[in-house]
């Protein structure tokens, strides 16, 4: 049996996005070329982040008050509520800090 690797799902032409990039082009972009995130390159080439369809569904899909109130749950609706607001790749992606 054969051992899968990541060169057996990765996608050799990497589709990227700016921060700038807006939320409607983001969806097209994943969408036309079959992918589940973007990496964000600043002007020098450099991935800055990723956005992923996590970060996509968390603008659309902002958590109802209420729930379970565990500090990880807390902070979970925070990070989904500052995401709602966002229109741009440099608001819903996920970067280091």
């Amino acid at each position: 049996m054969k051992k899968r690797t990541v060169a057996d799902v990765m996608t050799r032409d990497v589709v990227t996005a700016h921060p700038d990039t807006g939320f409607t082009d983001l969806v097209r972009l994943m969408t036309e070329h079959s992918v589940s995130a973007l990496p964000i390159t600043g002007e020098d080439g450099a991935v800055v982040g990723v956005v992923s369809e996590a970060d996509l569904l968390a603008k659309e899909s902002v958590r109802a008050e209420g729930g379970p109130h565990s500090l990880t749950a807390l902070l979970r609706r925070h990070a989904d509520k500052a995401r709602a607001g966002a229109t741009d790749a440099s608001g819903l992606m996920s970067a280091p800090r």
